[in-house]
């Protein structure tokens, strides 16, 4: 899935790729401007997520147990594989 490249930037309801609406945020569901931010933030989201899972190997960032290392990479793969 294509996506348009960030960074986004939000202003109210709006949400923007350089001057391009990239998308509204529905105010009748909660409030447009935390709202609005959460989707703009969703390229840096991206990014962060790609960085922790080519990063975390067996272990490294002090985790309680490999097992929870691995978890987390998963979530943050699984993650990346719906937002791409």
């Amino acid at each position: 899935m294509a996506h348009t490249p960030g960074p986004w930037t939000a202003d109210g309801s709006n949400v923007y790729a350089d001057n391009v609406v990239v998308a509204e945020a529905n105010c009748a569901l909660d409030g447009c401007d935390d709202t609005a931010r959460l989707i703009a933030s969703a390229p840096d989201l991206l990014a962060a997520l790609k960085a922790i899972a080519s990063e975390i190997q067996d272990n490294p960032l002090g985790f309680k147990d490999a097992l929870s290392c691995h978890v987390i990479r998963e979530q943050a793969r699984a993650a990346i594989e719906k937002a791409s």
